[in-house]
């Protein structure tokens, strides 16, 4: 499994499908809300990460996959594919929890996406499992429009944003390499960082500094983003979704072929305490905004995991939601307001 499986003709072929939770701030509820997009069944799962319960189910689709939320949690962007083969980003109100406007069109076949701080840019992978793509397209959510597409490695899979808005990472799958995009001129930024095997999820640090990769050949890859260079890697199974607690003390990443999530030390890179059972096939994973509890997509089943990160012990019973939730790329809403100068990375 090499890419996200997007599109409904690929999950009905495969009897497999793909979806992304995100972990925002929104003034639907009283309580930050996990959004779990489930391909298979099209519906997004909105779950109150306070008390686990399942809020309300969304249909928007047809075909739903991968959702990204703007750090500031006003909006989620969700990927969408139609019987045509045509493709869009659908902009979702996060406090009215419905479709916002005109969805926006992209030029070709989508793996996962991720926002910018403001909202205003969204990064779009490009490829299925059966055709691998090789751009990244960039899209202008305020005029709905796609500005430009990128191109960047084999099969592009995880990307996400810098904390300051100026840099994206995309790990490029069949290239064993993470490309940089300059977000001011929307080009590739230098040579690509080579990570070797296949790499998948990406994570950054709260300050931008340090860049994790799950990879295939069952290490997280530790990168220095100003040196541009791996530092160290991290031994872990399967390793596919990951995510770091707004401190930047702990990476969880789910070790989908045991069915847990290990535990980083993101000061010494060292695993901390033994792998914490969720439920099978985990792929997907949050934290959510106040670093209390992680959320675990169970990608072989129907069920979200929550967990204690006080215990590091898996709270109650698992979270009922659709068909196959959760893949590569969490992206989690900080709460954060943007500013000029945020940060320079």
């Amino acid at each position: 499994m090499q890419s996200i499986v997007c599109l409904f003709r690929t999950a009905k072929r495969a009897n497999y499908a793909a979806a992304l939770v995100a972990v925002l701030w929104t003034g639907a509820y009283a309580a930050p809300a996990a959004y779990v997009s489930n391909l298979v069944t099209g519906t997004i799962s909105v779950i109150d990460t306070e008390t686990n319960a399942v809020l309300t189910t969304l249909q928007i689709g047809p075909y739903n996959g991968a959702i990204a939320v703007s750090p500031s949690g006003g909006q989620a962007f969700m990927l969408n594919g139609h019987i045509d083969g045509s493709n869009e980003v659908v902009v979702i109100d996060t406090a009215t929890n419905a479709a916002s406007g005109n969805a926006i069109s992209l030029s070709g076949t989508w793996n996962s996406l991720a926002s910018n701080l403001r909202g205003d840019r969204v990064y779009v992978t490009e490829g299925t499992s059966d055709t691998p793509g090789s751009h990244v397209f960039v899209l202008d959510t305020i005029a709905r429009t796609q500005i430009t597409s990128i191109t960047v490695g084999s099969n592009p899979l995880g990307v996400i944003v810098s904390p300051s808005g100026q840099r994206i990472y995309v790990a490029n799958n069949n290239d064993g390499s993470v490309s940089i995009i300059d977000a001011a001129t929307n080009t590739v930024d230098g040579l690509p960082i080579t990570v070797s095997g296949h790499p998948r999820a990406l994570a950054l640090s709260p300050n931008g500094a340090r860049l994790y990769a799950t990879n295939s050949n069952n290490k997280v890859y530790v990168i220095d983003t100003v040196a541009r260079n791996v530092l160290t890697s991290v031994a872990v199974n399967s390793p596919l979704g990951i995510a770091i607690d707004p401190s930047g003390a702990r990476a969880y990443v789910a070790d989908s072929a045991d069915g847990a999530i290990v535990v980083i030390d993101m000061a010494t890179n060292l695993v901390v305490g033994s792998p914490i059972t969720v439920g099978s096939g985990p792929l997907a994973v949050a934290v959510n905004t106040t670093g209390t509890r992680v959320f675990v997509c169970n990608f072989a089943g129907t069920t979200v995991s929550a967990i204690d990160t006080v215990t590091n012990m898996v709270i109650g019973d698992p979270i009922p939601v659709g068909s196959t939730p959760g893949y590569y790329g969490v992206f989690i809403a900080s709460g954060a307001i943007f500013a000029d100068g945020f940060d320079s990375l």
